[in-house]
């Protein structure tokens, strides 16, 4: 499945919900200089395989100043859900207890934080 890149301008507009349709959004907020983030990509794009009716994007923090704060994240690589249209809410992904020293997340954790938070 091929990631879409979100733009600042789409990213704002799905945080603050404006002309947004029904959907569930999984965004991998990264940075290009983020080992841990370089090694989650390929479990994440098999993780989004696992899902229909779910868009999964990534967002490179080089181009997000104050997203993190907005959000209420610290670092990358961050894994959030944004619902948009009718029932908009922002999800943001824990740090594991007992993060992955290759990746951070470990894919169960992400898959279960997808299913708790897409309905």
């Amino acid at each position: 499945m091929k990631m879409k890149k979100l733009n600042r301008s789409k990213l704002d507009d799905m945080i603050a919900n404006e002309n947004q349709e029904n959907a569930v959004n999984v965004i991998k907020f990264y940075s290009d200089t983020c080992p841990m983030c370089i090694h989650l990509r390929d479990y994440y794009i098999d993780i989004s395989r696992k899902f229909s009716g779910i868009n999964f994007c990534v967002f490179n923090m080089n181009r997000g100043e104050g997203i993190e704060k907005k959000l209420g994240f610290y670092g990358t690589p961050t894994i959030c859900i944004i619902k948009t249209g009718d029932n908009h809410k922002i999800s943001v992904m824990p740090d594991p207890d007992k993060p992955s020293n290759h990746t951070w997340y470990r894919s169960k954790d992400i898959i279960q934080f997808i299913k708790d938070n897409k309905d």
